[in-house]
């Protein structure tokens, strides 16, 4: 395969990562601000209400992802300068917007809101501790340590419980590729039996819809499958722009009649493994799906910020929490509130995210001169 080849196929699959970011923010806006909305469609389809699994589809995409840039690398040798220099992209791509997102948060929730509100404007009970702030300051807030197996999970920008194992999950990356390069075929067996588990986890709990230790593993299990399908890559078959398609309207089938967690987490599998394997040009190939994807970072970190500010406006101006509103307001409040978080997130990756990403590029020990002001 040559590069341009793979350029295309990193293509798809931010179409695919961009849709599926627009129908997590769809999930938490139609869960916690409008519930009318979300309501409103479980009366027809409980597609939505499942979409919490596309968080898995994250996992797979990265250990997917990263795997065309560090497979070969890792294979070779695992040395601290090959290391330190995937950790440290990995952080510049993580954390300045976990951060940004943290601060305004913490000032929202702590500063703000108290001046001119009696009730805070959190729309479920989570912890505002200064120790859950310092815990997603190192993005250890889903690390599973704790009283709970978890420090503070959903504290703050909830959504970023994920970010924060996805982290964790970086250091076993290494690990991963080194095994999975060495031992071929046991490799597919391990892998088996990591997705096996994700069924014990969810007969234990109910559903997948699991943060901290569970969560961590959800994100190791993931990426051991996202490299797996690099593993497979693209000599197996080749798929039409028209088996695109019909995978993709199987999968959405997927989540509407079947209600098994894991199952739709190996459904989502073979239909990344069919995007790969797919022709360039297909529906996630498509303008609107290639700019959600670049964005869908953003998309998924800004829109707890907007969610929470544009609570605290209603509560300010209206006196009453969001989900008291009549329900024409709220399909009208979910509509705007989208298009906010579409705007502000198009600015943070125009005017923040690039920013990082100029630095990425950068040798590492360059960057630290540039930080330094030599």
């Amino acid at each position: 395969m040559n590069l341009s080849d793979k350029r295309a196929y990193i293509t798809s699959l931010d179409g695919v990562r961009g849709m599926a970011a627009l129908i997590i923010v769809a999930l938490h806006f139609s869960s916690y601000l409008f519930p009318y909305v979300g309501e409103s469609i479980g009366l027809y389809t409980p597609m939505l209400k499942n979409s919490y699994l596309l968080v898995d589809l994250f996992f797979i995409l990265s250990g997917f992802v990263l795997s065309f840039n560090y497979f070969e690398v890792f294979k070779r040798e695992v040395s601290f300068a090959s290391f330190y220099k995937f950790i440290y992209k990995r952080f510049l791509r993580l954390y300045p917007l976990h951060i940004a997102t943290l601060i305004f948060l913490v000032v929202l929730h702590r500063y703000i809101s108290p001046l001119f509100l009696n009730l805070p404007i959190d729309l479920f009970q989570v912890d505002r501790s200064n120790f859950s702030i310092m815990t997603n300051v190192f993005m250890m807030h889903s690390s599973g340590i704790g009283d709970n197996g978890c420090f503070d999970c959903t504290s703050w920008n909830y959504p970023s419980w994920s970010i924060s194992v996805e982290w964790l999950s970086y250091f076993f990356l290494p690990i991963i590729i080194i095994f999975c390069s060495r031992f071929k075929r046991i490799s597919f067996l391990v892998g088996g039996l990591l997705f096996v588990g994700l069924y014990f986890v969810q007969v234990k709990v109910g559903h997948l819809d699991v943060a901290s230790t569970p969560g961590l593993y959800r994100a190791v299990t993931g990426m051991f499958i996202g490299v797996l399908l690099y593993r497979i890559g693209f000599k197996s078959f080749r798929s039409s722009k028209y088996g695109v398609f019909i995978a993709t309207f199987l999968l959405g089938g997927s989540f509407h009649f079947i209600g098994n967690d894991t199952f739709l987490v190996g459904i989502l599998a073979i239909f990344l493994l069919i995007i790969i394997n797919g022709e360039d040009s297909n529906v996630f190939s498509s303008s609107w799906l290639q700019w959600l994807g670049v964005r869908s970072y953003s998309i998924y970190l800004i829109h707890v910020p907007v969610q929470d500010a544009i609570s605290f406006g209603i509560r300010l101006l209206y006196g009453s929490v969001p989900q008291s509103l009549g329900n024409s307001i709220q399909i009208i409040g979910f509509i705007i509130s989208m298009i906010i978080t579409l705007a502000i997130s198009n600015l943070t990756y125009l005017y923040f995210e690039r920013y990082f990403f100029s630095l990425k590029a950068q040798n590492p020990q360059k960057v630290k001169l540039v930080v330094a002001g030599r």
